[in-house]
């Protein structure tokens, strides 16, 4: 990663933004579509001021495709949920969800990164891994239905 992350540029037909409650009906479809993601309820996304989280949408044409939550956890950016729909997926799409985050978390005064991964999700952890994230531990049987390890990840936030 840079020493210092300046604001993502629009992606080619790609649009990032703040997600609103309006989107939480299409966050769900997408994030059904990924079990590797955490399974929220709508209103979870409805509720992310509130539950003083950071979201955004990946939208190509006004559609949503993609998003990341997010929240401060004393000097950490804790990564609460990730996923991108499989029809546009390996078109960069998290990558910019993830520099959108890293952005918002420099302005928070974050000093890294931190999230779960579960143990089987290989392509996951290979993103992180391109990212800059490394292990930090494990939890065991953190995950259910199936239980599953947690893979304990964390990197670097830069700054200026």
């Amino acid at each position: 990663m840079p020493n210092s992350i300046s604001k993502p540029d629009k992606m080619d037909s790609v649009t990032i933004r703040e997600i609103v409650p309006t989107d939480a009906a299409r966050i769900v479809e997408v994030q059904s579509l990924s079990p590797e993601a955490s399974q929220w309820i709508a209103s979870e996304y409805e509720m992310l001021e509130a539950h003083r989280y950071m979201g955004w949408a990946a939208e190509i044409y006004g559609n949503v495709v993609g998003f990341i939550v997010v929240r401060r956890l004393m000097s950490d950016l804790e990564i609460l949920n990730i996923a991108v729909h499989p029809e546009t997926r390996r078109k960069g799409i998290a990558s910019e969800l993830l520099r959108f985050a890293f952005w918002w978390g420099q302005g928070a005064l974050t000093d890294k990164a931190i999230l779960e991964v579960r143990e089987s999700n290989d392509a996951g952890l290979k993103f992180y891994a391109h990212h800059g994230f490394r292990i930090s531990g494990r939890r065991h049987s953190y995950y259910k239905q199936p239980e599953e390890d947690a893979i304990l990840l964390i990197a670097p936030i830069p700054h200026a």
